[in-house]
């Protein structure tokens, strides 16, 4: 998305700011990544900044709970309660994101949980041995998140005959290609 990394490291700053240990990916991960990572390292919630379902002028930001599911209508109203008692001016510190990765409040997430993901996206696979491993795969990210982990993912498998589409390939907010991030 346009300037989602700006947004997750202010967002991360802030967090950190205000006392909250953050792991943040060092890249642009696909949204079950969270998923995963939150239950992985234990933590109480998660963030994602994400293209979801919006125009492309738009970012998202859903949270996800210590479940890493996105969190509930019930949750989501107690999050919005105790940020409505707040003074957005007095109340909400604000910190510098690399002065917190310096100083351990922030802490970028590790190739190993990353492998742990891969491999636990790779367990799931039903009759892997049935399938012909150079069948082929044509995959797109739509512009998004996934290319990392998908292609990873199939590699590791013994997938060989991946194809990508060029022009949705990279990370790109404007989504050139469709309308929308989710075009279905």
């Amino acid at each position: 998305r346009i300037k989602s990394d700006l947004f997750a490291k202010t967002a991360a700053a802030v967090f950190a700011a205000n006392g909250i240990k953050v792991h943040i990916f060092s890249e642009l991960m696909p949204t079950p990544a969270l998923s995963f990572a939150v239950r992985y390292l234990r933590a109480s919630a998660g963030v994602v900044v994400t293209a979801s379902h919006n125009p492309s002028k738009y970012n998202g930001y859903k949270v996800y709970g210590a479940d890493g599911c996105q969190m509930t209508l019930e949750a989501a109203a107690k999050v919005l309660g105790e940020i409505e008692k707040l003074d957005v001016f007095k109340d909400v510190k604000y910190g510098d994101f690399e002065e917190g990765i310096k100083g351990g409040q922030i802490e970028y997430i590790s190739e190993e949980l990353i492998s742990a993901y891969i491999a636990a996206v790779s367990s799931q696979g039903i009759r892997m041995d049935e399938i012909q491993k150079d069948v082929s795969i044509v995959y797109t990210p739509l512009n998004g998140s996934g290319l990392k982990c998908v292609t990873r993912a199939l590699k590791e498998n013994g997938f060989t005959n991946i194809s990508v589409v060029p022009e949705q390939e990279k990370p790109d907010g404007h989504f050139p290609t469709c309308p929308y991030p989710n075009p279905e």
